[in-house]
């Protein structure tokens, strides 16, 4: 009886954690925060777009310990010899993705967006959306609502660009999921943004879970 009075009194106190997210291009990176826990999937091309493999993340050189003067201390993060290259890998706390086919509207590391410039996103399976570029950064609208994605804006005449890496349903749940590649300043980096519809405020279409950060060498 106590112990339902208390429940009755305070409810339910159990707190919900947020899920962690983690996004790495390709198949190699330096990150000290990468673990090969085998809760790794890969985004892989298809014939009829792209699928989500589980991936045996490896840490050849976990220990490793750069030279004064060398890149940060890392992890060379790589997978078997065998293994086709995925366009990128992700990683979750809780399992928000799982394997199989995923709808696709976008699978490139090269489609940038120039200014003032617009793309549709409109396939099957998949809420129709688009993204633009204006002089106050870029939006993305869908089912009437309008979201400012970021201030970057490619002008002709800076070091920003826009490039829009991969568009799809990535969660499953039949709304647009981005990658963004958002450099503002300067040409020889690449910053990857993986957003999620899952992860949206009831204001939002998408929400930001994860980035990576590095410049080509």
């Amino acid at each position: 009886m106590i112990g339902l009075i208390c429940l009755m009194l305070f409810g339910d106190t159990s707190v919900i954690e947020p899920i962690e997210y983690l996004m790495i291009p390709h198949t190699v990176v330096y990150d000290e925060n990468i673990v090969a826990d085998g809760n790794w999937l890969g985004v892989f091309e298809t014939d009829s777009g792209s699928e989500l493999r589980y991936v045996d993340l490896q840490l050849p050189w976990e220990d490793f310990e750069p030279c004064e003067g060398e890149r940060p201390a890392g992890r060379y993060v790589s997978l078997p010899s065998e293994t086709e290259s995925p366009l990128f890998l992700v990683w979750s706390s809780s399992p928000v993705f799982t394997e199989g086919p995923v709808t696709t509207f976008i699978y490139s590391t090269s489609t940038r967006l120039s200014p003032a410039s617009s793309i549709f996103l409109n396939t099957p399976g998949l809420a129709k959306a688009k993204l633009y570029a204006s002089s106050e950064g870029l939006f993305l609208s869908s089912t009437g609502i309008l979201q400012h994605i970021t201030d970057t804006y490619p002008g002709p005449d800076s070091n920003s660009f826009l490039g829009i890496v991969w568009a799809g349903d990535l969660d499953r749940d039949g709304k647009v999921d981005l990658i963004i590649d958002d450099v503002d300043y300067w040409y020889d980096i690449y910053d990857w943004n993986l957003y999620l519809s899952t992860e949206a405020s009831p204001e939002q279409l998408v929400g930001w879970v994860a980035s990576f950060f590095d410049v080509y060498y």
